[in-house]
């Protein structure tokens, strides 16, 4: 079989026969496939669904937190409402008389934690005293200077930073107790 004259390649045959039709003919703008028009809706629709979806499950973060520490504190109270039940008792008073003993027992710890606290805060401040003369000894000891405990004591204790902080820390104590109580 000889080639023909249409199978030939050419200088011309360089560019597929559509676009050599497209410029014997005027220029026809390209179109858009049929279906990019649903693909962006359908994309732009499930962007939506999941910026409603977050923005639900932050506002719901609190309600969820909430139901799944009732579920654990039901779960944890359960055995000794049903013993109590099991001897006679209605489950509403068993459960209340539970709750009772559970604040009783919380505020129990609190009270020992919070006199261990101001037990040792008094022990730290009473000591105060021999822990700097322990760390100006060591200082002197160690890089050879010829600091005095009394000196530094009464640059820390007057002192516009140490004051300020002082006063910082007693109104952040006073908003964290406030927090603690009222969860």
């Amino acid at each position: 079989m000889a080639p023909t004259e249409e199978t030939l390649p050419s200088d011309a045959d360089d560019t597929p026969s559509a676009a050599r039709a497209s410029s014997d003919s005027p220029q026809q703008p390209a179109r858009m496939p049929r279906w990019l028009p649903r693909a962006m809706v359908l994309a732009l629709a499930l962007v939506a669904c999941y910026r409603l979806a977050s923005w639900a499950f932050d506002q719901l973060t609190g309600l969820l937190l909430n139901i799944l520490i009732a579920f654990f504190l039901a779960l944890a109270i359960e055995p000794a409402v049903d013993r109590m039940a099991a001897r006679g008792m209605r489950r509403g008073l068993a459960t209340g008389l539970v709750f009772l003993a559970i604040l009783i027992g919380t505020a129990g710890f609190f009270t020992l934690l919070g006199s261990m606290l101001a037990d040792q805060i008094m022990t730290m401040v009473q000591d105060f005293p021999q822990y700097l003369d322990n760390v100006v000894s060591w200082i002197n000891d160690t890089f050879h200077t010829h600091l005095s405990r009394l000196e530094i004591q009464d640059s820390l204790l007057h002192s516009d930073w140490l004051q300020s902080y002082v006063k910082n820390s007693a109104d952040n104590v006073l908003d964290v107790s406030a927090q603690v109580l009222g969860g």
